[in-house]
C-alpha cells in the first residue's frame, strides 16, 4: 500500500505554463495557447479531485478485508459483523473519472492509468453491490455467512484488480505533477519569486517521494543521503524566496514561511531519527510497535508538506 494518499499534496497552480505571451505570437495563437493551458489545468484538476475524494483508498479496504474479514470466512466462524466497499463511494469515484477522462487535452501520464481504474472499477462494481446489499440487510446471519465465503475469492480478485489500477492513478498524478512543477521551474526568470517558490515545491516533492524509501528501510544510510540533499535544496530555495518576498515587502510572508519552515524542520528531526537509529527495532524494544516511531514520522512529514502545499494553494500574503 502506498506510503501516502495523494491529498493536498498538488500545488494545483503549478499546471500553470508559465510561458508569458511573445509578444511575436499574433493575437489568435496567443488565445489558441491559453485556450490550451485552461483545458490542461481543468483536466489535471479534474483528475486531482478524484485523487481527493479518495477518503478511504481502495487499497485501506483491501487491506481492511484481508486482515479483519477474510480470516473468519476461511475459519468458518460464525460473522456477527460483515461490510464490502462502500457503494457511494465508488460511484462517485467511477463518475469523477469518466467526466475527468472526456475532457479535452491528451495527459499520456494519466489519462491510460485512469482508464484502467474507470475499467477495474466497473468489473468490481456488480459483485460490490451484491454483497453490499447481502452486508447491509446482514444476510450473514441468515444463511451464516455462506454467499461471503463462496463469492470472497471473486471480491478479493477484483478489488486487488481496482488496488492495482488505483495505485497506477495516483503514480500517474504525482508523474504529471512533478513534470508541471518542473516546467515551471525551468521557464520561471531566475532569481525571482516564482523561479525560487518553483524550485522550492519541486524539490519538496522530490524530498517527499524519496523518504518513502528512508521509512520502508528503517533509515540507512543509502536513502537518507539523498533525501537530505533534495531537502537542503528546498531549504536554499525557500531562503531566496523569503528573501524575495522581503524586498517586495518588509513584512515578509510570516503565514506562508512558517508552514515551509514547518515542513523543513521536520525533515531535519527525520534525517536525525535516522542517523540516531530511532527507526530500527531494538530486540529489548517493548514499546516500538506502540510508539510507532516510523508511522508517526512519516505521517508529520506527509501532513507538514500538505500544510505547506495548502498555504501556497490560498495564500494570505
Amino acid at each position: 500500500m502506498r506510503l501516502n494518499i495523494l491529498s493536498a499534496g498538488i500545488l494545483l497552480t503549478s499546471i500553470v505554463v508559465l510561458s508569458a505571451c511573445n509578444d511575436q505570437k499574433s493575437s489568435s495563437e496567443q488565445q489558441t495557447q491559453s485556450s490550451a493551458d485552461q483545458q490542461e489545468i481543468a483536466k489535471f484538476n479534474a483528475y486531482v479531485e478524484v485523487a481527493n475524494s479518495l477518503n478511504t483508498p481502495f487499497a485501506k479496504t483491501l487491506s481492511d478485508h484481508q486482515q479483519y474479514i477474510e480470516p473468519k470466512l476461511k475459519s468458518g466462524e460464525k460473522l456477527d459483523s460483515y461490510s464490502v466497499a462502500y457503494p457511494f463511494t465508488l460511484n462517485q469515484t467511477k463518475q469523477k473519472l469518466t467526466k475527468a477522462i472526456a475532457l479535452p487535452h491528451a495527459m499520456p501520464e494519466i489519462d491510460g492509468p485512469a482508464k484502467s481504474f474507470e475499467d477495474a472499477l466497473s468489473k468490481f462494481q456488480p459483485i460490490n453491490t451484491e454483497l453490499s446489499n447481502y452486508a447491509d440487510s446482514k444476510g450473514y446471519l441468515a444463511d451464516g455467512g455462506k454467499k461471503a465465503r463462496e463469492q470472497d475469492d471473486a471480491y478479493v480478485s477484483t478489488l486487488t484488480e481496482v488496488v492495482k489500477a488505483e495505485e497506477a492513478f495516483l503514480t500517474g498524478i504525482e508523474k504529471q505533477d512533478e513534470i508541471n512543477t518542473r516546467e515551471a521551474f525551468d521557464k520561471a526568470q531566475k532569481d525571482t519569486q516564482d523561479y525560487f517558490r518553483a524550485g522550492l515545491i519541486l524539490y519538496a516533492k522530490q524530498a517527499l517521494r524519496l523518504s518513502y524509501a528512508v521509512f520502508q528501510t528503517a533509515g540507512s544510510k543509502e536513502t537518507v543521503a539523498p533525501f537530505r540533499a533534495r531537502l537542503d535544496q528546498a531549504a536554499a530555495m525557500a531562503d531566496g524566496w523569503g528573501k524575495k518576498i522581503v524586498e517586495a515587502d518588509p513584512n515578509g510572508c510570516p503565514y506562508i514561511m512558517n508552514a515551509v519552515n514547518d515542513f523543513v524542520a521536520e525533515g531535519r528531526q527525520v534525517v536525525s531519527d535516522a542517523e540516531a537509529g530511532k527507526y530500527v527495532k531494538k530486540a529489548d524494544d517493548i514499546n516500538f510497535n506502540i510508539l510507532d516511531p516510523i508511522g508517526r514520522g512519516q505521517a508529520a512529514l506527509s501532513t507538514r508538506y500538505n500544510n505547506m502545499i495548502n498555504v501556497f494553494n490560498n495564500p494570505h500574503c
